[in-house]
């Protein structure tokens, strides 16, 4: 009748693979927990290299008053990018619309007029469908990635816009990391380039 109690007091009292036992649990855990580092790092970086190629597409849209969106979609392609339309995503249905979502890069271009109105709030200066064109909104957004906790966790949407607008016969031309291709100025970013400055015009 006391055999049992007496194993179960033993059993408590037993310490000798507890460590090893606390070491088992918490591995994955701490193996998990930085995977989830990693991946927001590269989460971050790859939205931030997103930002300055999306900079640079809003210049190059903004000077080309007879399609911007065409320029603008030939930087992204440049740079590794296979673009969609805001509108060609809306007729996609199904299987093919996520597919699209994984695969392809959402981009949006709104050609339309900045006035540099103090006045005014920055995102009130910028007019869409306004004319005389002067200036250009993109907005681009694909899948984000992860490496490690992909089976996890699903990776959010990468979202970034970007305005630029021309000043009478102002042209960025001397952007740092542009070179020419088919006449027209392209950026080739190189991994956590966090985009040009745009102040470089003549």
């Amino acid at each position: 009748m006391m055999l049992a109690p007496r194993i179960f007091r033993r059993a408590l009292a037993e310490r000798s693979g507890s460590v090893a036992l606390m070491f088992v649990i918490f591995l994955p855990i701490a193996i998990l927990c930085l995977g989830l580092g990693v991946d927001l790092m590269m989460l971050f970086t790859e939205r931030r290299k997103a930002q300055g190629i999306v900079d640079i597409a809003a210049i190059i849209a903004a000077q080309s008053s007879s399609d911007p969106e065409r320029a603008a979609r030939e930087i992204l392609a440049v740079n590794g990018y296979d673009t969609i339309t805001t509108v060609e995503m809306g007729r996609l249905e199904g299987e093919d619309y996520e597919k699209a979502v994984s695969t392809k890069t959402e981009i949006e271009v709104i050609a339309g007029r900045y006035v540099p109105d103090p006045d005014k709030n920055f995102k009130q200066r910028f007019v869409p469908g306004q004319t005389p064109y002067n200036a250009a909104h993109v907005r681009m957004k694909k899948k984000g990635q992860y490496y490690f906790i992909d089976h996890f966790i699903d990776a959010p949407m990468v979202e970034v816009s970007a305005t630029a607008s021309r000043q009478g016969r102002r042209r960025c031309l001397h952007l740092p990391g542009l070179v020419r291709d088919r006449g027209l100025p392209v950026l080739r970013a190189v991994e956590g380039d966090a985009g040009v400055p745009a102040d470089r015009c003549t």
